[in-house]
């Protein structure tokens, strides 16, 4: 459930609203990661009926001096969630309610959230060379109108940047891709279209995507890509999320493929995966 991993997650409570959406919530502690910045504080995770992630992992408590834990959520019939949690110990130091510990609460509504888009993938190469690893590539294609290009500043990665992750049974990388390589370039459609450069692979392996309506193309190279094409790889898992808060989109590329031992895997028209997880 929870993404964040570092340090103690714990006391988790699960409530479900009448359409059998649900969302978790837990305490986190880590020292000296401290994901609210200080102690312990409340997260949490909404799910749809399908059990996929509706947007990202976040928090609630918004006092974080001290320790806020041991949750406890209901769902409201109008989608609604109201999450509730102890503040403060008894002892010295600053207390949220002016004496030792104390209950607090917040009232939550998340099912405005999307649920991540699923993409039909048209093409994907990933290859390698036995003999020298930065000989590495990587080409991917998808041509489908669910890419979701959105206009608010936490989808924007010219502001808060992008992760591009592949997984297979053989490999699970993750790529940074920092705000400073983003541009925006223009609209279609109303769409905003943005274009990763990294020439140089000064910043990882991956040296251009560009995003836009209906469209995505990703390009990489070099031995940081960590390919491993011993055995094949099928089916890849590939999750792009664009910013800080944009929707994950995700594709799965298998089947109708083709693949030589240490040398490449080449996948085709795959259909939109039946989850995002």
């Amino acid at each position: 459930m929870n993404t964040y991993t570092t340090g103690s997650q714990g006391a988790p409570s699960v409530a479900v609203d009448g359409d059998g959406n649900f969302l978790v919530v837990w305490h986190s502690f880590s020292d000296p990661g401290r994901p609210d910045g200080d102690d312990e504080g409340v997260f949490g995770q909404h799910f749809a009926n399908s059990g996929e992630p509706l947007g990202l992992e976040f928090q609630v408590n918004t006092y974080t001096s001290g320790s806020q834990f041991e949750p406890s959520v209901s769902a409201g019939s109008d989608g609604s969630f109201v999450v509730v949690w102890q503040s403060g110990y008894a002892g010295p130091g600053p207390q949220q309610d002016g004496d030792q510990g104390g209950i607090f609460g917040q009232r939550l509504r998340t099912t405005t959230l999307l649920p991540a888009p699923r993409l039909h993938g048209q093409r994907l190469v990933l290859a390698a060379d036995p003999h020298d690893a930065r000989n590495q590539r990587l080409r991917l294609r998808s041509d489908d109108a669910a890419i979701h290009v959105g206009t608010d500043p936490g989808e924007d990665p010219t502001v808060g940047g992008a992760t591009l992750r592949l997984t297979s049974a053989a490999f699970d990388r993750t790529f940074d891709l920092p705000a400073a390589n983003w541009r925006r370039r223009g609209t279609s459609g109303g769409t905003p279209r943005y274009q990763y450069s990294d020439p140089g692979l000064l910043s990882g392996p991956i040296a251009e995507i560009v995003v836009g309506r209906a469209a995505l193309r990703v390009r990489g190279a070099g031995a940081q890509l960590g390919l491993v094409l011993t055995a094949n790889p099928d089916p890849v898992r590939v999750v792009f999320r664009m910013g800080t808060s944009g929707l994950r989109h995700c594709l799965a590329f298998g089947g109708t493929a083709t693949f030589t031992p240490g040398k490449g895997f080449r996948a085709r028209n795959a259909p939109a995966p039946e989850t995002c997880r």
